[in-house]
């Protein structure tokens, strides 16, 4: 299990790339990098919520799992996750 906590907000997934295997726990956090036009310098958004498989690279939502690639063929595991009473709780 992956948990990434960004401020208020906490995200789990399952800590195993469905692409090759990885502990996706050894990737990097990084956010979206958005561009209008190839000429635009762009904007960088969802700093902290997309997770990068440390093999090869490939990019997970934590919001909903998808990868950044094939949205609709691969993603992990998600779960919810709550504070209750200042505790973290996962539901598997």
């Amino acid at each position: 299990l992956l948990l990434v906590r960004k401020g208020d907000r906490f995200f789990a997934v399952r800590d195993v790339c469905p692409h090759a295997g990885a502990r996706l726990s050894a990737g990097r956090l990084t956010g979206l990098a958005c561009v209008e036009r190839p000429d635009s310098v762009g904007s960088y958004e969802r700093a902290g919520e997309i997770i990068s498989c440390p093999w090869h690279g490939w990019e997970f939502d934590l919001t909903t799992g998808q990868s950044l690639v094939s949205p609709d063929r691969l993603r992990v595991a998600t779960y919810p996750v709550k504070v209750v009473e200042g505790r973290v709780k996962v539901e598997i």
